[in-house]
């Protein structure tokens, strides 16, 4: 038991080690292994940035989140140049009207910044109710302001991200759950619109009224789902998500020699075909086909699919 504990400590070092990263060296480290003389500190980065901005001296050589990683002023050195991006796009400041947090000592971050510095990534496992316990991993942290990166994504999407692990069902479950419920300013709103109908419950509302509500519920929700009003509109209203002018085109690739049953004389005649429409209109311009007394080869051939399987009878 002692060792498959070890083994899935490590498993779960690993795995993290692997999606993102909070401590930054002149070089890698491995995993377990912590050299103070070796860390790289952003803030030293982040003030050079500061200072270069407000002199508006803004060029590929001062502002990383401008270069590509091919760039010749990107840092020789990989290291520097992924401390110099995630000093700019990925360090977190405290502000009251957004994370809640103080600026200086951060009480009050719904990110929990800043986070306690750590030589070496820890795996524990925390009681998060009275039945169930959930893992977590504690990742080496250099820097007590940065979000969890993504060395890939640091190089070429160079942008703000936040990486977290997720080692089993239940903590995958509780944190979709968290994201979609979590608390923000347009639902102070709207528990205040919900509010006031509550008291209006009996009165008649006029007209303008219901369609600002109707828009104001649809801006919510579409605000944790990523899709337009109207999408959203679309699917409430039990709408087919597909609409057409037109019958169904069957188009395949592969098929069986079929057979088709004709009258003729009052018998059934079996004939057998290979014939459909994508096969009959990739040779609609052979030599050898045959067409009708009404139609030329030049309307054939600059018909398309659709127009030649909705037109043409073919045998």
């Amino acid at each position: 038991m002692i060792e498959m504990s070890l083994l899935a400590r490590i498993y779960a070092a690993l795995f993290v080690h692997f999606i993102y990263t909070t401590s930054f060296y002149t070089e890698d480290v491995g995993i377990d292994g912590h050299q103070a003389n070796k860390v790289i500190h952003l803030e030293n980065y982040r003030k050079e940035y500061a200072k270069n901005y407000k002199k508006e001296n803004v060029n590929l050589k001062t502002h990383p989140i401008m270069r590509r990683f091919d760039d010749p002023e990107c840092h020789k050195n990989q290291f520097e140049e992924m401390v110099d991006i995630a000093s700019v796009s990925c360090l977190h400041e405290c502000i009251k009207t957004s994370c809640g947090g103080d600026p200086v000592s951060g009480n009050g971050c719904r990110f929990d910044f800043p986070k306690k510095l750590l030589n070496h990534t820890v795996v524990a496992v925390m009681q998060v109710n009275p039945n169930q316990m959930e893992p977590r991993v504690l990742s080496r942290r250099t820097c007590d302001r940065v979000a969890n990166c993504n060395p890939l994504f640091m190089k070429h999407l160079r942008s703000n991200h936040d990486f977290q692990a997720l080692l089993n069902f239940a903590h995958k479950l509780r944190y979709a759950a968290k994201y979609c419920a979590k608390s923000e300013k347009h639902a102070q709103v709207l528990d205040k619109m919900i509010e006031h109908l509550n008291k209006r419950i009996t009165d008649l509302l006029p007209p303008n009224m219901k369609q600002v509500l109707s828009h104001l519920l649809l801006a919510d929700c579409l605000h944790q789902t990523f899709i337009s009003k109207q999408e959203l509109a679309f699917k409430v209203m039990n709408l087919p998500e597909t609409l057409k002018s037109f019958p169904d085109v069957g188009i395949v690739g592969f098929y069986k020699r079929a057979n088709l049953q004709v009258p003729y004389d009052d018998e059934y005649t079996i004939e057998y075909s290979d014939r459909t429409e994508y096969s009959a209109y990739a040779e609609r311009c052979r030599d050898d086909t045959k067409l009708g007394r009404s139609l030329t080869k030049e309307a054939v051939k600059s018909m398309c699919l659709n127009d030649f399987a909705q037109t043409i009878q073919h045998k």
